[in-house]
């Protein structure tokens, strides 16, 4: 009776053994994600003057469940990157976006921005990514549209998604520019004609040639008045 009795416990403890399941979870995965807006930014090619840089994304969010700060944040032209013609830029307004500060390699077309310590916070980054602009410095700009890329890993090294926003370009005919010099021109009646103006230039920074010309008496016409021109 005892030896079965002792075989029966030994056989109890391990049936009860293996009953025992610890579950074991693993770690739930970060969820660092940033999502652009819809539609497109718009940029235009100024007229015989440097143009006005436009915001890629004024929409753009930012969100973390395992981070409160931020490492780092990529902004690139990931599609149809003009290398020596398409500029991203940053401004910190110093009050809204941290100690975040960027820099961007105009070879590649990125735009890296970088929080030292990694202290700027969520809405820091959120407030930075949305003041990003685009400028193509070309007199006549490739108008493909751009792709750009957004992206960001915040302070615990978890990556986000990344996101992208289209930037629509558009070239401007640029207007001739006539330049006259300064002074006046005397003419005494009843003699020969005289030049107008002998040193007045023309210029346009998108055409060579151009289809045609207008002088005109403005103020001070008279009947009589005659303007002429011979080609030497």
């Amino acid at each position: 009776m005892r030896v079965r009795d002792v075989g029966k416990l030994l056989i109890g403890l391990a049936v009860a053994a293996a009953a025992v399941v610890v579950p074991v979870s693993a770690a739930s995965a970060a969820t660092v994600t940033i999502v652009t807006d819809a539609g497109s930014a718009s940029f235009v090619a100024g007229d015989n003057a440097s143009s006005t840089p436009v915001a890629i994304d004024p929409g753009v969010t930012v969100s973390d469940d395992a981070a409160l700060t931020i490492n780092s944040a990529t902004v690139e032209i990931t599609g149809n990157f003009a290398m020596g013609q398409d500029v991203l830029a940053f401004t910190n307004d110093g009050s809204t976006m941290g100690n975040i500060a960027a820099s961007y390699d105009a070879t590649t077309g990125v735009l890296t921005l970088t929080s030292a310590g990694w202290t700027a916070t969520l809405a820091q980054l959120q407030s930075a990514l949305r003041s990003i602009t685009y400028t193509d410095t070309a007199v006549t700009p490739d108008t493909s549209t751009r792709t750009v890329s957004f992206s960001f890993i915040d302070a615990a090294a978890n990556p986000s998604n990344t996101a992208t926003h289209d930037v629509t370009v558009t070239a401007t005919d640029q207007s001739p520019i006539v330049s006259t010099t300064g002074g006046t021109t005397n003419y005494v009646g009843g003699t020969s004609a005289v030049t107008i103006d002998s040193g007045v230039t023309v210029s346009d920074l998108d055409n060579a040639t151009q289809s045609s010309a207008a002088v005109s008496i403005t103020a001070g016409f008279h009947s009589g008045d005659t303007l002429s021109f011979v080609n030497t």
